[in-house]
This record gives C-alpha cells, sequence and structure tokens, in this order.
C-alpha cells in the first residue's frame, strides 16, 4: 500500500530542519575561531597572520580577505586547530587600512582590525613594527615592536608612545578690586567780615588832621607877617617884631595844647623851627640897624 505523499513532505522538512539546527550553530562556532592575528603593513612585502582559536580542522577554500577598498585575496588551503597560516598580500597602507576576514557565503564578516588615521590602534612606523593581539587570539590589539610572523605573539614587546608631560598653566593672580575714592566735599570760602572802625580812631584822626590844617594856616600867616615886617621902618619893625615874636610864642603854644601823644614829635619840630625863625629876624634886625643907622 502506497504511503500518502503529503506524510514524505513533511517527514523530510522535518529532517532538514533538524541538519541545519545542528550545522548552523557548528558552522558559526568554527568561523569564530578564526582571528586575524598579526600583519605588516610597512614593508614592501606585506603579510597577514591567521589564528584558529578552535579544536576543529577548518577549510580556508570558502573565506577571502579584504581592505578598505574591498580588494579581495581568496584563500585556500587548511588551518588545523591552534596553528597560523601567513597569507603574503600587499594592498595594506602604511599610514592606516581596514583589515577583515569574510565568509564569501552570506557575506559574513569574521573578524576586522582597523590601524592608523586616528583609529585606535597606531600604524607601523618601521619595518621591525607589526600589529597583532596580545594575547594570542585575544581581543587586545597593539603595536609591536618586533615581527613574530607565523609564531606567537605573547612574548612580543609593546610599543608605547611617550605620553608628553602637560604644561602647567600658571594660576593667573586676581586683581584686587579699586576703592573707589570718595569725592571730596566743597568748603565754601567763608565770608570775608570787615574789620570794625573805632570811633576813637575816627574821632582822633578827625582833630589830627583838623590840628594840621589849622597849624599850616598859622605858620603861613606867621611868615607873611615877618615878611611885611622886615620892609617897615626901623620904628615900627621893633614893634610889629615883638608882637610877631608873642604871636610865634601864642601859635606855638597853641598849636602845643591841641596836638595829642600821638603827633607830640611834630609839634616840637614846629616849635624848634618857630625859634630858629624868630632868632633869623632878630639877627637881620639888628645887621640891618648897623648898616643904616
Amino acid at each position: 500500500m502506497t504511503k500518502p505523499i503529503g506524510k514524505n513532505v513533511i517527514h523530510i522538512f522535518l529532517l532538514t530542519s533538524f541538519s541545519l539546527a545542528i550545522a548552523l550553530p557548528f558552522a558559526q562556532k568554527v568561523s569564530a575561531s578564526l582571528k586575524i592575528n598579526e600583519f605588516a603593513c610597512f614593508t614592501s612585502n606585506d603579510w597577514i597572520e591567521i589564528l584558529n582559536t578552535g579544536s576543529e580542522f577548518i577549510d580556508l577554500t570558502g573565506y577571502e580577505l579584504r581592505d578598505s577598498l574591498q580588494a579581495k585575496k581568496n584563500l585556500e588551503g587548511e588551518i588545523s586547530p591552534g596553528a597560523f597560516v601567513v597569507i603574503e598580500w600587499t594592498r595594506l597602507n602604511k599610514t592606516g587600512d581596514t583589515v577583515q576576514l569574510v565568509k564569501k557565503d552570506g557575506e559574513v564578516v569574521i573578524d576586522e582590525i582597523v590601524y592608523g588615521n586616528g583609529a585606535t590602534v597606531l600604524a607601523p612606523t618601521s619595518d621591525s613594527q607589526t600589529v597583532g593581539r596580545k594575547p594570542d587570539g585575544s581581543d587586545t590589539i597593539l603595536l609591536l615592536t618586533q615581527s613574530s610572523k607565523g609564531t606567537s605573539n605573547n612574548d612580543q614587546e609593546v610599543f608605547f608612545t611617550p605620553t608628553p608631560t602637560p604644561t602647567v598653566t600658571p594660576t593667573p593672580t586676581r586683581t584686587p578690586t579699586p576703592t573707589k575714592t570718595p569725592t571730596p566735599t566743597k568748603v565754601p570760602t567763608p565770608t570775608k567780615i570787615p574789620t570794625p572802625v573805632s570811633l576813637s580812631s575816627v574821632s582822633s584822626n578827625t582833630i589830627t588832621s583838623t590840628n594840621r590844617a589849622t597849624r599850616t594856616q598859622e605858620v603861613s600867616l606867621s611868615q607873611s607877617k615877618k615878611t611885611s615886617t622886615s620892609a617897615l621902618p626901623t620904628a615900627v619893625l621893633g614893634s610889629k617884631d615883638t608882637e610877631s615874636e608873642s604871636e610865634d610864642v601864642l601859635v606855638a603854644g597853641t598849636s602845643d595844647e591841641a596836638q595829642n601823644s600821638e603827633n607830640s614829635s611834630f609839634v616840637f619840630s614846629l616849635v624848634v623851627g618857630g625859634v630858629i625863625l624868630a632868632i633869623c629876624g632878630i639877627l637881620g634886625y639888628r645887621r640891618y640897624r648897623r648898616s643904616y643907622l
């Protein structure tokens, strides 16, 4: 008896799904075991080292290498567990590039390293330097001082870029805030108080001026009398001369009484002058008598 076709299709589908469920994880695990472990890009003969970190043999026929420009390098052969395979390839740039390990079936990027041109991984600057993982197959990618092509990187020295000593920025000195100078208050100019005039001094000065004017008039009158006396006859001159002497004495006495203590010296000089004038008049009179009488 023939079995129904529907049941056969179901059995085939279930068998295929079971096979894929087993095979796919195994294939992914095998692919994940491949690592770009080291490469050189500064020399004229660049190369890339592949490491199998798994426990199974892996056929490399289904894999290829690519750079940032998508140039491709097909792989071939088989790699045993824990082994290194070196592929010669001169497509890498010295200053920086991208290295990819791609599984051609599905275009899956298995591993990738980016170096130089501002990337975290430095680009080599000499023929001896390479870029590699340390420890082998780890996620730590460093610039190595020496090549370990086809062998382990675990014993290689790492190149460290010296960290420049930062320049200490001097702390700026805080400029003190200037104290505001208060505006001085303008002092008003005091009004000059006039010096009071003493009534006594005004009266004294007025009296002194009056006495001086009176004395000047009396002296002038006395001199005019003496002049007129010298032109009279001898008999008349005698009597007039006596009157003049009496008037001079009277004038001197009157002036002396009127003069206060402040003008005593002036009065004294005036009296002396009057006396001298009187003596001169007497002497002149006597000489006149001798000559004409």
